[in-house]
């Protein structure tokens, strides 16, 4: 009866929560682009489409969003700076790795270098001999 009703209403606030905050941050990702693009216009029609005269705050508006244009900023800086301290992370890593492939190349590189000279020592010390070369060598008794 009425626990049921309080258990779906609650269910239903957090459901209709959870997606209001994913449909906040598609906004927030579509306001952003849309002043990337706006201010990234053709010179040919950036007399028309002036990024200066633009207003932000209806531009947020259209978008859904509650915040003004400088919270919306300074939530993207402070967004990006977490992304990049966690890619920090990840580039220790990469570099690492870059370091061990870079060893393992070396070391490849020098197991060509010597099997390289083995076959250049080996061929000086056979050597290709012309027949003419294999005539005179047994007419000389060698």
């Amino acid at each position: 009866g009425k626990q049921d009703k309080k258990a779906w209403k609650a269910a239903e606030k957090e459901a209709d929560e959870v997606m209001e905050q994913g449909l906040l941050a598609m906004g927030r990702r579509a306001y952003r682009a849309f002043i990337r693009a706006y201010s990234a216009k053709e010179k040919a029609v950036r007399h028309i489409f002036s990024s200066r005269a633009l207003h932000v705050g209806h531009v947020a508006r259209s978008f859904a969003l509650k915040e003004s244009p400088k919270e919306l900023k300074a939530a993207g800086q402070a967004a990006k700076a977490k992304a990049k301290e966690a890619r920090s992370g990840e580039r220790k890593v990469t570099a690492l790795n870059w370091k061990q492939q870079a060893a393992g190349k070396k070391e490849r590189e020098e197991e060509v270098e010597e099997d390289g000279r083995a076959r250049k020592k080996k061929r000086t010390a056979t050597g290709t001999f012309t027949p003419k070369m294999v005539e005179f060598a047994s007419a000389a008794g060698g």
